[in-house]
């Protein structure tokens, strides 16, 4: 589209209102240029000519865009700002980093568009609304504001929990208030304290686990009896039980639930208002010293911190306030229990940090936990796995699944002292199942979706969401050609991308399982599909199923270990068919899938059908 000078450009994105966009437009002679996937497609299905804001991007930028925004969230270690936030131990900027890195990528990539739109077309006259308007503001004051465009509220990213709701046949997707979800897990935990308060074995060495899922670690609880161990779960964000089976499991092992309502809060109430209070006030003082913030807010040598700062004060408030209340209950719990380790699965969580911060301050050791069988364990991955809190940088032991991983670790500074090898509790019901049943097999092909999430700049692409989109489409419509049954696991991820609606308008009789473990399905299935690398490629080859892994997305990381070692499973959307057909058809070729699964699985999990019990050896010698 060529864009004459002195034209007026639309700057839209899909927090608008575009109908009304539309209106607007069709008043004058003008140009759109569109800033996500949304509103790209609004405006292709109106067949509206338009732009898109990546055409003013190149890779070099958007490597750039992911870089900066590892290097802002820096922020709160500068020794001016630290000082200010740090309580009990605790850096509270560090607690929100994943919500701020939610926001903070597509606003860069927003501000970088900008800025390169402007100096291509500086003689062009503008329109937008909201964060757009700002952006553009400041490069040229040839803008104007949409004011009477109905624009979507920011939200962040907990402030609501999706929840998965079964009626009938069908599952619906519903939003609950982070404020309402709090209150009805208050409920919960008044009566799961009232249940187990009396269950506290003697003489038994306490460790605590902090947000594991009960029933996923079944096995853990299940061989805790036959230990010296007390395993005392902590699980603020997520109850520790929540129907008959988790409360089955915590009853028959003899674990401890921490709850609030176990520890003194006679004075709770009252400390927690009064640092609040002088919390507030330290961040008044501190967002006022815009020299001391705005330095780490600037990428391509433009400083974006006067934009940015609204959203940016709004969050680090909430979730500071909110900070208070959880590190003081989390203080009195670990006093009252005085556990000899803490085990995480993650250095990043809101809670995670809390503990880890109050363990180090009391000299409790602090483990932490692999969590995930598929990482991207490759060179070019080292910043993102360390912004997401899976290398052990600050927790004092690791626990490994495998060899696998162990010497990725070591390969990236990480003693090897450090590291202990015990397996995945999660596997040990499925490796000492009977063959017979774990190699059972349906007549469908199972497709797990990966999760679409926004702290990827390249997610946020429409070159990426169209590829995805178009992978899912080729995927149902082969399945379909072959004369297969499909169905598709959606990822559990909060945010994920619900497609339901392409699924079923290709083939209405696509299953869509929208909640619920995978491993039912992974072993009743025939074969399994899944997007780029997922941890039920490792799954499907414990359970000994073929499995096809079809690229869509391109982080930049490099391959890891499981296609490495299994490059036969690695194919574009357009040698599925192929590669599909001949998993199906030919037994010699599927068995050499299959193998070659099996040898990456001895390299990944250690102590197959064990790891359990070697765990909790481990966790009775720390």
């Amino acid at each position: 589209m060529n864009i004459s000078s002195n034209s007026t450009i639309f700057l839209v994105d899909s927090k608008y209102d575009l109908e009304e966009i539309v209106n607007v437009t069709k008043q004058q002679i003008s140009t759109i240029i569109t800033f996500d996937y949304n509103s790209h497609k609004f405006f292709l299905h109106k067949n509206i000519e338009h732009e898109t804001s990546d055409d003013y991007l190149n890779k070099i930028e958007l490597q750039e865009i992911q870089r900066t925004s590892y290097q802002i969230l820096d922020w709160c270690h500068k020794s001016e700002i630290s000082t200010l936030l740090e309580y009990e131990g605790v850096n509270i900027g560090d607690l929100f980093a994943v919500e701020l890195h939610y926001v903070l990528i597509p606003f860069l990539k927003k501000f970088v568009e900008i800025k390169n739109i402007f100096e291509k077309h500086s003689d062009a006259k503008f329109m937008t609304a909201s964060t757009l308007y700002t952006m553009m503001l400041s490069f040229t004051n040839s803008v104007t504001e949409l004011k009477n465009i109905r624009i979507e509220s920011q939200h962040f990213l907990y402030d609501s929990l999706k929840l998965n709701v079964k009626i009938g046949k069908n599952s619906y997707g519903i939003r609950l208030p982070r404020s309402y979800y709090v209150k009805l897990k208050k409920i919960s935990e008044k009566i799961i304290h009232m249940l187990f308060e009396s269950q506290k074995p003697a003489n038994k060495k306490p460790v605590m686990l902090i947000e594991f899922d009960t029933i996923k670690y079944e096995t853990l609880f299940t061989n805790l009896p036959q230990t010296s161990l007390n395993l005392i779960t902590l699980c603020r964000r997520r109850p520790s039980i929540w129907n008959l089976k988790s409360f089955s499991i915590i009853r028959k092992s003899g674990a401890t639930v921490a709850t609030y309502y176990g520890i003194d809060t006679t004075k709770l109430r009252e400390l927690i208002d009064n640092d609040r209070s002088e919390l507030k006030k330290k961040l008044d003082h501190l967002f006022v010293k815009d020299e001391l913030i705005s330095p780490f807010f600037t990428i391509k040598g433009v400083s974006f911190w006067k934009i940015f700062k609204p959203i940016f004060v709004r969050l680090a408030e909430k979730r500071s306030l909110e900070a208070i209340s959880e590190i003081q209950i989390t203080k009195q719990i670990l006093e009252k229990y005085n556990p000899k380790s803490v085990v995480i699965w993650s250095e990043n969580g809101f809670n995670e940090q809390i503990v880890m911060g109050l363990a180090k301050q009391r000299s409790i050791p602090v483990i932490l936990f692999q969590h995930g069988g598929v990482i991207y364990d490759s060179a070019g991955a080292y910043d993102y796995n360390r912004f997401a809190g899976i290398l052990p940088i600050n927790s004092d032991k690791y626990i490994a699944w495998g060899e696998s991983l162990k010497q990725y670790l070591i390969n990236n500074g990480i003693e090897s002292m450090k590291i202990h090898t015990t397996g995945s509790p999660l596997y040990d019901k499925i490796f000492t199942k009977k063959p017979s049943t774990s190699k059972s097999k349906q007549d469908f092909i199972l497709l797990t979706t990966s999760s679409h999430i926004q702290n990827f700049v390249n997610n946020l692409t429409v070159a990426t969401m169209i590829e995805y989109e178009e992978a899912i489409k080729k995927i149902c419509q082969t399945v379909k050609k072959l004369n297969k049954r499909l169905v598709i696991k959606l990822h559990p991820f909060q945010e994920e991308i619900d497609i339901t609606k392409i699924a079923k308008e290709l083939d209405p009789t696509i299953t869509i399982v929208k909640q619920g473990d995978v491993f039912p399905l992974i072993e009743a299935c025939e074969a399994l599909i899944t997007i780029d690398a997922s941890s039920t490629i490792l799954e499907a080859q414990i359970l000994e199923k073929p499995t096809i892994s079809v690229s869509v997305k391109n982080f930049g990381f490099g391959e890891p270990t499981i296609f490495r070692d299994n490059p036969h499973i690695k194919t574009d959307v357009d040698n599925l068919e192929n590669l599909l057909n001949m998993i199906l058809s030919d037994a010699n070729f599927r068995n050499q899938i299959i193998e070659s699964g099996t040898n990456f699985v001895k390299t990944s999990l250690a102590n197959r059908g064990m790891a359990s019990q070697t765990m909790l050896s481990f966790l009775e010698k720390c």
